[in-house]
């Protein structure tokens, strides 16, 4: 590789050479051969080294300041010479060098379905904010296998895979026909000209405190977090008999910033006497509703986490959904989609916050006793919205 006078970083070469890196160290940084480098720094009048001469820096500076925090590349920067002397002081000095911490840190298993969707190194590096090399080497760091590089040879018809997909059927799926990944799938189609339905990029969002204590209070109830296998994103979702409470719903996640996804639809359960049901469901999230659903998904079933604080915003959401009154004005609260030892960990907080509360072994729902019902209401506050109204009376019966 020969580089041009004109482009030779002459200063750069200058600089690297006189803070203490050899003419072949220079080459490497310039990109071009030791008698490249050689040339030119004579051309510029510059004095050759012969042998290793000593370079004029503070080393007890270098080791206080590596030793309070400060990196090899901040040293040398301020000192005007290069991290190979800075590391050379240090060992001369004894000191431990720290090990280079990664500075991007990728959460490999949405790497590992990414890459194997079909999506290359850099394309999956563009999602994250880094080069497709860094992608590579953590992946290899995390014995992800490489995809096989052989994919123009695979003795495949490729007309039958252009028909499947227009047909609809997905990348992922036709892959597993020929049980190679999504990549060559993808490269044949790019060869016919076939245009390839983009990866659903999910949005970012930041949730407040309120709008985590708030959807924490619905997820408990009639609110579920959904993340498809292969998905970097989640959805919420909400199924009511109340289409007016998921229109206030959307309004209130739209207010958190969380956008409704499509429409709110209906859907009608003949084995249920023709009762009808209303679904909501968001657009695709990451970020802190990533976090949510790691949080109350650990294993991708619905769990309580055990440190759990139950607010009255929380209980609220939570009742609006779960929580109905007696004839007795006691308040059941149906948590029989929890194992026995969540029912009782969501029994024991609210004992704790003063309400008593009892599970029934039969059915595995809670019951908070007629006398703390009226103290409860009174904690959460009003009902939110009209359709809900029932569940706060004390004065009817329901």
């Amino acid at each position: 590789m020969t580089t041009t006078c004109a482009a030779f970083p002459i200063e750069k070469a200058t600089r690297l050479y006189e803070g203490g890196l050899s003419l072949a160290d220079v080459g490497k940084e310039c990109g071009c051969c030791t008698e490249t480098v050689r040339k030119h720094l004579m051309a510029a009048g510059i004095e050759r080294r012969h042998g290793r001469q000593p370079i004029k820096v503070d080393e007890e500076e270098a080791v206080r300041m590596y030793l309070a925090g400060a990196r090899a590349p901040k040293i040398s920067a301020k000192m005007g010479i290069s991290d190979k002397v800075i590391y050379r002081i240090l060992r001369l000095h004894d000191v431990k060098i720290k090990p280079i911490e990664k500075s991007i840190i990728l959460p490999m298993n949405e790497v590992e379905s990414l890459y194997a969707w079909g999506m290359t190194c850099d394309e999956i590096g563009e999602e994250y904010g880094c080069c497709g090399g860094t992608v590579l080497n953590r992946m290899t760091e995390a014995d992800i296998p490489r995809r096989n590089q052989g994919y123009t040879e695979l003795d495949v018809d490729e007309d039958k895979i252009v028909e499947m997909y227009l047909d609809g059927v997905g990348i992922n799926r036709i892959g597993k026909v020929l049980e190679v990944s999504g990549y060559p799938v993808a490269r044949i189609l790019r060869k016919h000209g076939v245009t390839i339905k983009k990866f659903p990029t999910p949005n970012f969002v930041t949730l407040s405190k309120t709008a985590i204590e708030f959807l924490s209070g619905e997820i408990i109830g009639d609110g579920c977090l959904h993340r498809s296998k292969g998905s970097i994103g989640v959805v919420y979702g909400h199924t009511s008999k109340h289409r007016s409470y998921l229109e206030w719903l959307s309004g209130v996640l739209s207010s958190f910033g969380i956008a409704q996804g499509g429409n709110i639809t209906r859907q009608v359960h003949p084995k249920m006497n023709d009762a009808v049901t209303y679904h909501y469901s968001s657009l695709t999230y990451r970020k802190d509703l990533l976090q949510l659903w790691k949080r109350w998904y650990p294993n991708g079933k619905k769990h309580v986490p055990e440190d759990l604080v139950l607010t009255p915003l929380m209980v609220r959401q939570w009742i609006c959904g779960d929580g109905s009154l007696t004839r007795e004005k006691g308040m059941i609260l149906c948590t029989y989609g929890f194992a026995v030892p969540e029912v009782e960990l969501l029994r024991d907080k609210l004992i704790a916050l003063g309400f008593k509360t009892v599970r029934w072994a039969g059915s595995n729902v809670l019951y908070i006793w007629k006398k703390s019902v009226p103290a409860l209401l009174e904690w959460m506050g009003p009902s939110p919205i009209s359709c809900f109204d029932y569940k706060w009376d004390l004065g009817g019966c329901h």
